[in-house]
């Protein structure tokens, strides 16, 4: 779009032009639809598979700052101080899995 003008255009001039025009920025995302061929042969190639053979894997996260409410209540005209450490911290990441043969209950 700067291209289209001679002078040099900022990035912000930029946004507030379509934003005026109604487009509004996005976050982007680096995954494609998926292909509903190969899931299909997926599907059927583990279904010949034996239990014994499978390992179900499970990911789950979890920020240290989910504990925290970014919401709460006090009177109206009353500031609400919340007690939050103000440092950024990591996400703990976890991944389980399970395999049939090392089930007691298999």
């Amino acid at each position: 779009m700067a291209q289209l003008w001679d002078d040099d255009i900022s990035p912000r001039t930029i946004s507030r032009a379509l934003k005026k025009i109604g487009f509004t920025r996005k976050k982007t995302y680096g995954y494609q639809e998926r292909d509903e061929q190969q899931r299909e042969e997926f599907i059927a190639h583990i279904e010949k598979m034996e239990p014994e053979e499978l390992v179900y894997l499970d990911e789950a996260g979890m920020n240290s700052q989910d504990s925290d409410y970014p919401y709460g209540y006090c009177e109206e005209g009353q500031r609400f101080d919340a007690l939050k450490s103000g440092k950024r911290q990591g996400r703990m990441s976890m991944i389980a899995a399970w395999c049939y043969s090392t089930s007691q209950y298999g």
